[in-house]
């Protein structure tokens, strides 16, 4: 299966904090962060539900722009063993989207790839997405949300 050439980092994070790669904000990465204080504010649950929401959007927005049908289970990793699907399996939107959500929440760990496309999720709350479409077309994707992107390739990526 061919990756798509045209990989970006998606995140929260806008790169005017970060410094020689280095992120200067003291920011939530983790939805097990809630709860905890950032800059004197709680973070709370629903700060992070709105935040995931628009990781969610993005992934569904480039998928339908793409016309992606489906996306492969790679590299499985459930070490709680709660995720219902198997490795290898294809998935489809409302699946790409639980799948997504539950990687975020990390609840387990996979890679979603096909040839149109990859989502790949990292530490931090970073995502890594690989698509057909333009950067300039994933960019306003990104915009959209109020999120940031960067053209990066996914340390996920694994050579076949």
């Amino acid at each position: 299966m061919a990756l798509p050439q045209r990989p970006c980092r998606i995140s929260k994070y806008n790169e005017k904090y970060r410094i020689n790669e280095i992120y200067t904000r003291d920011e939530w990465t983790s939805m097990s962060d809630v709860g905890e204080k950032y800059g004197n504010i709680i973070f709370t649950y629903d700060e992070y539900v709105k935040v995931e929401t628009k990781y969610l959007n993005v992934i569904k927005n480039i998928l339908n722009t793409g016309k992606v049908k489906f996306l492969q289970i790679q590299g499985l990793e459930d070490y709680k063993h709660v995720c219902r699907f198997t490795p290898k399996q294809k998935v489809y939107l409302c699946e790409i989207l639980n799948i997504s959500q539950d990687c975020l929440r990390e609840k387990y760990w996979c890679r979603l790839e096909s040839d149109e496309m990859f989502i790949h999720f990292g530490y931090d709350y970073y995502m890594y997405i690989g698509s057909n479409l333009t950067y300039d077309e994933m960019k306003k994707i990104v915009d959209e949300q109020g999120l940031y992107i960067e053209k990066r390739k996914s340390p996920y990526k694994v050579s076949r």
